[in-house]
């Protein structure tokens, strides 16, 4: 087994418990012995979460739903971002590089109405949102 992939099931950092004991035994050598690494747990937005994540699994690795640089389109196309706006994603984003040493790994749209799918305007967005926060990644390409 190399990739394992829970598209639809909800936000993941909203059933921490659910996903660290799937994570765990996906890990475990009785298990399926896929090593940390090639484990990524993608979140919406629940920045809050983050910390217990890294408590609970501290050699996790990451992926941020993006989709905007701006608030204001952010919250039109993902709900999750009134209540936690990209200055808390990006502080959260923070705590993830600072605990982990691990580059983040991005979500982006591409090919939405209104929204550039062109690879620059990704960048731009990884750009805006967090080298402007001080945190060190790498862009989507």
């Amino acid at each position: 087994m190399r990739i394992v992939s829970s598209p639809r099931m909800g936000e993941p950092l909203d059933n921490l418990e659910a996903v660290v004991q799937a994570v765990r035994v996906m890990s475990d050598p009785l298990g399926f012995a896929i090593s940390l690494c090639h484990i990524t747990i993608s979140t919406s937005g629940e920045a809050p979460a983050v910390p217990r994540l890294l408590r609970a699994l501290p050699r996790a690795r990451l992926a941020f739903s993006l989709h905007s640089a701006d608030d204001a389109t952010r919250s039109r196309l993902m709900p999750v971002n009134r209540r936690v706006p990209l200055s808390e994603l990006a502080d959260a984003m923070r705590v993830y590089v600072q605990a982990t040493k691990h580059r983040v790994s991005f979500g982006v749209l591409s090919g939405v109405v209104g929204l550039s799918s062109q690879p620059s305007r990704r960048r731009g967005v990884v750009f805006r949102v967090v080298y402007r926060s001080a945190v060190a990644c790498s862009a989507p390409r």
